[in-house]
């Protein structure tokens, strides 16, 4: 009788191996992905969007508009704001397609939606002479 205790044991230690064996994913179906969540709802490097992203800002500040250049899909929505207390335009050039905005005054924001691809180069009408008053949006 004392035999059959450790085999009984060597049974039971067995099957729940077994058991534990059968949880694991079978070809058919894949296991749960171990990625984290944030990886999951980002978007691939590279990938092309269908949907304009998500409205940008250009700061004015000390007679620069920062940033100089700023990439953002078709139909984007930049709002450009007047951080300098002298007043500013964001006019378009070298063929640029966008409509102006003609003045802001210090504290005051303007929005232009970039429609049309290519680079939209724009400068401040009343400061074209100054370097950083020269800046462009690239639509790919």
């Amino acid at each position: 009788m004392t035999q059959s205790r450790p085999t009984r044991l060597g049974i039971l230690v067995g099957a729940i191996a077994l058991l534990a064996g059968c949880t694991s994913a079978s070809p058919q179906q894949p296991a749960a992905s171990t990625a984290p969540a944030s990886a999951a709802t980002t978007a691939p490097t590279g990938a092309a969007t269908s949907a304009p992203s998500s409205a940008q800002t250009v700061t004015i500040s000390n007679f620069t508009f920062s940033p100089a250049t700023l990439t953002v899909a078709k139909g984007t929505t930049v709002t450009f704001t007047n951080n300098d207390g002298a007043p500013h335009t964001v006019t378009p050039e070298h063929g640029a397609t966008f409509t102006a905005i003609s003045n802001l005054n210090a504290g005051q924001s303007g929005t232009v939606t970039f429609n049309t691809s290519g680079e939209q180069d724009y400068f401040c009408t009343y400061h074209q002479g100054m370097a950083g008053m020269h800046a462009k949006v690239i639509v790919p």
